[in-house]
Order: structure tokens, then C-alpha cells, then sequence
């Protein structure tokens, strides 16, 4: 658990520095909101892997279940984000929605990763 924790950590503050030096991304890097999102999708992956670890020892349908709902409401929250800021009528539409997928990607590929690990030890 707190490997992952410091992995998902890591993750956030290095896609903040990443962001701030991608020149599309300079002006939105410096905003609360694009801290907010990062913030937000790596306490999202905490949260979702200490529900995961709890689900490790159930049957395999209940682990493939919450693995399942997981993924559903990562994509429907990154949906909301971007329809939010959209509605907003925030600036830097185009380049918010990329990042946030980006951002969404990112995570989702390190808790892939960290899950894999978890089937292959039974």
C-alpha cells in the first residue's frame, strides 16, 4: 500500500514539473485547477488501490468486479472534469481536455502495472 502511495505521489509531482516545461501546457501548468486535477487523480489512485487490496482475497468475479467499477468511474470522472471546465468556459479548452486524458492514462497505466503484480502473486 505504501509503495503505491509513493508511486502515485511520484507520478503526480513529476507530471507537474513535466507540464510545466511542455510549451502548450505553460500557461495551464500554473493553475490551481491543473493542480487540483493532479492532486486528484493520484489521491483517486490511492483510494482505488486500497479498495482493490481488500478485494484481492475475494472470488475472482468479485475482484474483476471491482476492478471493472474502478475503471468505469475513473472514465466517468475524467468525463466530468472536462465537461465541467468545457461548460465553464475556461481557457485553454483543448489543451485541459488532452492533459487530463493524459493525466487519466498515466495513472491508469501505473495501476495497471501495480495490479498485474497483484494477480501474478495469487
Amino acid at each position: 500500500m505504501k509503495l503505491h502511495a509513493i508511486k502515485s505521489t511520484l507520478r503526480a509531482v513529476l507530471i507537474l514539473v513535466v507540464s510545466r516545461f511542455i510549451p502548450a501546457l505553460e500557461e495551464l501548468s500554473v493553475t490551481t485547477t491543473w493542480l487540483g486535477v493532479v492532486l486528484f487523480y493520484s489521491a483517486l489512485n490511492i483510494l482505488f488501490w486500497a479498495w482493490l487490496k481488500k478485494a484481492q482475497n475475494s472470488s475472482p468475479l468479485g475482484f474483476s468486479v471491482v476492478v471493472n467499477g474502478m475503471t468505469a468511474a475513473k472514465m466517468f470522472v475524467t468525463l466530468g472534469i472536462i465537461t465541467v471546465y468545457m461548460v465553464a468556459e475556461m481557457p485553454e479548452k483543448t489543451q485541459f481536455a488532452l492533459a487530463v486524458f493524459a493525466v487519466f492514462v498515466c495513472n491508469s497505466a501505473l495501476f495497471v502495472i501495480d495490479t498485474q503484480k497483484i494477480i501474478r502473486k495469487g
